[in-house]
């Protein structure tokens, strides 16, 4: 019963947070950005959307083999299409991460390093992200009103040097768990983050793939953005991606939807480029994300076996 109230709160508060925003556009504004926006630029959102999967799949597969997985890059893909399938397109009780340590656990790998190896994609793909506010953060702090861009913009810079210190200290606290038997579980995914800072064979290519997901995201959204404001440049776009994403990884709406609703608003007001052309981007984004995840979700239903089962708190739609 716990869960069926926090989805449906989630829910609650997706819809909440967009009701509120579309109440405080003018009606008018948001239909002529909706009007502008062009199939051309659709088709383009959701190819890269879709494209981005596939290298999302290969930094999985690389972390996987550095914890000892022996499981092919087909195999992952479908499991990746059917978590992000179930992320975004089926409000659920279960998240996308569950769904991949669940099928990889059933195929073989032990529960722990299944875990670890989720962990340390997100972990990675969270860490680019922070990386690239620190590099790109300036275009948007440097418009804010008032005095307090050039303070937030250390924000990201605190962030980095927090993120460097635990990739330094993580590997150092799994060896002093791995010593006792109930710290066993904790030394494995803490020793995998510590091989990824220090081993740059593993690092390089998993960090140049996160930046590159992120980079088509942004391509995605500029193509979006280009359509309502013709002045927005990449790099801009590059710059609203991080604290965007960033806030959608809070366990309080359906993937996202509200919170990046909010944050793109925002900062496209903030910057100048209009809040009706920030709302009408960033629900576009949210339905081509949408549409990019049914095919591979349809993929993963058509090919997927035994071993690819969903964790038990899901309904099988088979």
């Amino acid at each position: 019963m716990k869960k069926p109230l926090i989805l449906l709160l989630k829910i609650a508060v997706s819809g909440g947070l967009i009701a509120f925003l579309v109440t405080q556009m003018d009606l008018a504004a948001v239909r002529g950005a909706l009007a502008a926006v062009t199939p051309f630029s659709v088709i383009a959102c959701i190819g890269l959307l879709f494209a981005q999967m596939f290298l999302l799949t290969l930094r999985w597969t690389i972390l996987m083999r550095a914890a000892g997985a022996d499981i092919g890059y087909w195999v992952a893909l479908r499991i990746l299409f059917a978590a992000m399938f179930f992320t975004q397109a089926l409000p659920s009780s279960i998240g996308g991460d569950a769904v991949r340590i669940y099928m990889v656990h059933r195929r073989g790998l032990p529960l722990g390093q299944a875990s670890s190896t989720v962990l340390l994609d997100r972990a990675a793909g969270l860490t680019s992200l922070i990386v690239m506010m620190a590099l790109f953060g300036h275009i948007v702090f440097a418009r804010l009103p008032g005095d307090s861009g050039p303070w937030l913009q250390l924000l990201p810079v605190a962030a980095l040097l927090a993120i460097g210190a635990g990739f330094w200290l993580l590997p150092r606290i799994a060896r002093l768990l791995a010593v006792y038997r109930w710290g066993a579980r904790l030394a494995n995914p803490l020793g995998l983050i510590g091989q990824l800072a220090r081993d740059i064979r593993l690092a390089v290519p998993v960090f140049a793939i996160s930046f590159s997901v992120h980079a088509s995201t942004a391509l995605a959204v500029w193509i979006l953005a280009g359509d309502l404001a013709p002045g927005i440049t990449y790099f801009t776009v590059l710059a609203f991606l991080p604290p965007a994403i960033l806030l959608m990884v809070l366990p309080i709406t359906i993937a996202g939807w509200g919170v990046r609703e909010g944050v793109l608003v925002t900062l496209f007001t903030l910057t100048g480029y209009g809040g009706a052309e920030g709302l009408i981007v960033s629900l576009l984004w949210g339905v081509t994300t949408l549409l990019a995840v049914v095919p591979a979700g349809l993929v993963w239903l058509v090919t997927r076996d035994q071993g690819e089962g969903l964790p038990p708190t899901t309904s099988n739609p088979a």
